[in-house]
């Protein structure tokens, strides 16, 4: 039988270092976190009744935003089956404190539309500048 030889030479190989090509700018994780939120919705939140919370998280990416992990999340009203709730959450960049404002209420098809409009990201991006501004403020 021959012997294989396991021994495997990794020098200059840096496991931190993220190709440049891989990082994308904040509006475009905004876009992306919309599409997936979008798809899910679609599927999960029903017309009426009580149902899971649906959460979407990214990380940020781009450097130049103040902000860690951004999520969008879908839940229901306590008080009425057919209303939901959308959120937005932003994290700091070391993910350890947030900040959460109220995207849109309404019926599932409310929100539907919200999530479609083309104004979505713009509209989050204000948020999440405002978001930001706050955390540095507070040294977050």
């Amino acid at each position: 039988m021959k012997e294989i030889n396991n021994n495997t030479n990794i020098k200059n190989v840096s496991f931190r270092n993220i190709p440049q090509e891989n990082i994308e700018d904040f509006e475009d994780t905004l876009s992306t976190l919309q599409n997936n939120m979008l798809k899910r919705c679609e599927l999960e939140v029903p017309e009426y009744g009580d149902f899971s919370r649906v959460k979407e998280t990214l990380p940020n990416n781009d450097n130049s935003t103040y902000a860690g992990n951004v999520s969008l999340i879908c839940e229901p009203s306590e008080d009425n089956p057919q209303k939901r709730y959308l959120m937005y959450n932003q994290q700091n960049p070391q993910n350890v404190k947030g900040l959460s404002c109220l995207v849109g209420s309404g019926t599932k098809e409310d929100i539907l539309e919200l999530l479609k409009d083309e104004n979505f990201v713009n509209n989050l991006k204000q948020n999440s500048d405002r978001m930001s501004e706050k955390m540095q403020i507070m040294k977050w």
